[in-house]
């Protein structure tokens, strides 16, 4: 599916027509960018229009009630994609899809790795390095991810798990390839849902017993006290809008 975050950037938009305004930054790019409304008004047309057709596509998203949960944050096509194809699987059917890694471990999608695993529908995940270049045409930093699924009337009875792999002839080592319930998730991030990581079975076994020997996975009670007395803020410091 394609990658890519529905926001409009300035950078990208004007790098072929105006790339003096590309390469400014916060808040010089964005003066620049008004004083076209004077200086050249058919850019500035065609700025608008861009905008707003972001903004709709980010709208419709947001609120058509198809993308309950993964219609959040940034939102990025791929993570779409994701819960469309999750949606529309057959009742014996299964899909087979190419998404970035961060599917299974990021906290603004983590609901979306709930429904899939709560319902059954994850049967596995498995991720890559791009290290050899399995993907020439992409850079060796990015991490992808192939992921199974079925539907919620086939329930999948287990997770098939693998990380750090870098060639698919990998996937016929088995002590990389990891199986747990999908009960057993829970067990290693209780509080958001996503997918645990483990190098090899040996990491998932010394892991699970930390956990199931400690009580450092409970961050909240049930009744919503704060065990640990932590918080959490978002937008402290943005680089963007505090650059003037």
């Amino acid at each position: 599916p394609p990658w890519e975050v529905m926001q409009l950037s300035d950078k990208e938009f004007f790098a072929v027509s105006r790339p003096d305004i590309a390469e400014l930054t916060g808040a010089k790019r964005k003066k620049a960018i008004e004083g076209l409304s004077k200086s050249d008004p058919i850019l500035f047309s065609e700025y608008q229009l861009m905008k707003r057709l972001s903004s709709a596509a980010n709208e419709f998203a947001r609120n058509s009630a198809r993308f309950e949960n993964s219609a959040k944050g940034k939102i990025n096509t791929f993570a779409l994609f994701a819960e469309l194809v999750a949606n529309l699987v057959q009742r014996n059917g299964r899909s087979g899809i190419i998404l970035p890694a961060e599917i299974t471990t990021s906290e603004t999608l983590s609901s979306f790795m709930q429904s899939i695993v709560g319902n059954g529908k994850l049967v596995s995940a498995i991720s890559f390095e791009n290290e050899e270049f399995v993907f020439p045409g992409i850079a060796n930093v990015v991490k992808f991810c192939l992921m199974t699924l079925t539907s919620e009337r086939a329930q999948a009875n287990e997770v098939l798990l693998a990380n750090y792999l870098r060639q698919t002839t990998q996937l016929a080592d088995e002590e990389k390839m990891i199986r747990l319930r999908a009960s057993e998730l829970a067990l290693f991030t209780p509080e958001l849902g996503t997918i645990p990581i483990f190098r090899a079975k040996y990491d998932h076994l010394l892991t699970r017993k930390l956990f199931e020997n400690s009580n450092c996975n409970a961050l909240h009670t049930k009744g919503g006290a704060d065990n640990w007395e932590v918080s959490s803020r978002l937008g402290l410091f943005n680089m963007s809008t505090d650059s003037s």
